[in-house]
């Protein structure tokens, strides 16, 4: 892959028609796949105004790094870590560019007050945004699948695990500076 961003194979693993092992072996680029993920992640949280937006893509990343390291080192394919890293980092800098303009749509849209009805527009957002989640749900499983040579069911539980426990870490981040 001659290009600085192989978006052919992100994209073809987000469709689940590539797997981790199609991606080039090289640290490099799983190095600058994750930093790319980590900018479009900060731009997200800041745009979503979230509070302690460091905190979260900081956490975001640290699992990020960890999870799949952890999980290929005890089913003893240490190997593929840099293909999966890569995979990873790159299918979620395709999910980011996908979440962007929902963000922007909905600062745009304005935030909902806590009696407030949601218009058709937050709902429509609303719903877009769970169906682009079960879909990085899905690659993240299809990409763990591969990595560690599990059944799909097994790599699902395994992403949907991963969500939980990185979404439980922002709330109870965010839930200590209130």
């Amino acid at each position: 892959m001659s290009s600085l961003i192989p978006w052919a194979a992100w994209i073809n693993i987000c469709f689940l028609r590539r797997a981790p092992q199609d991606v080039a072996h090289s640290p490099a680029l799983a190095r600058n796949m994750v930093l790319l993920s980590v900018l479009i992640d900060a731009m997200l949280v800041y745009l979503a105004e979230r509070e302690q937006a460091v905190a979260v893509v900081l956490i975001s990343l640290a699992f990020l790094l960890a999870l799949p390291w952890l999980l290929l080192n005890l089913t003893g394919h240490q190997a593929r870590y840099a293909q999966t890293l890569a995979a990873l980092a790159g299918t979620g800098l395709v999910f980011g560019l996908l979440l962007l303009p929902l963000v922007l749509i909905w600062n745009l849209a304005g935030p909902l007050q806590p009696n407030e009805q949601p218009s058709a527009l937050h709902v429509a957002l609303f719903f877009v945004q769970i169906g682009l989640n079960a879909w990085r749900l899905m690659t993240v499983a299809h990409i763990l699948r591969h990595a560690m040579d599990l059944r799909l069911f097994a790599a699902a539980l395994f992403a949907i695990g991963w969500f939980i426990l990185e979404l439980s870490a922002s709330l109870w981040l965010q839930s200590g500076t209130q």
